[in-house]
């Protein structure tokens, strides 16, 4: 099992009380990789990379990021390390 599907199962067990602004990752059906574009249930969209990492000013509210319009963060740039979303373990 991939970080994205393991990441997306966590997220789907939380209990209902904690659902507010989650984050159920999308992961790619090829190779278990994060999709580009993520949205939390609250409708706050983002890019990732496909380690799940998010890039720096790819936020959006109520609409989908153009994320192929952002360049690829190098390593260490653009890239925010922790996610905000990362699902409550319970």
């Amino acid at each position: 099992m991939s970080k994205c599907q393991m990441h997306r199962e966590m997220a789907l067990s939380a209990p209902p009380v904690l659902m507010f602004d989650i984050w159920i990752p999308k992961c790619s059906l090829f190779d278990g990789s994060y999709e580009t574009e993520q949205c939390t249930n609250d409708g706050r969209c983002f890019c990732t990379e496909r380690n799940g990492k998010t890039i720096a000013g790819s936020e959006t509210k109520g609409r989908m990021p153009q994320c192929n319009s952002i360049p690829d963060a190098s390593p260490g740039a653009n890239v925010i390390q922790d996610n905000n979303w990362i699902p409550i373990t319970h």
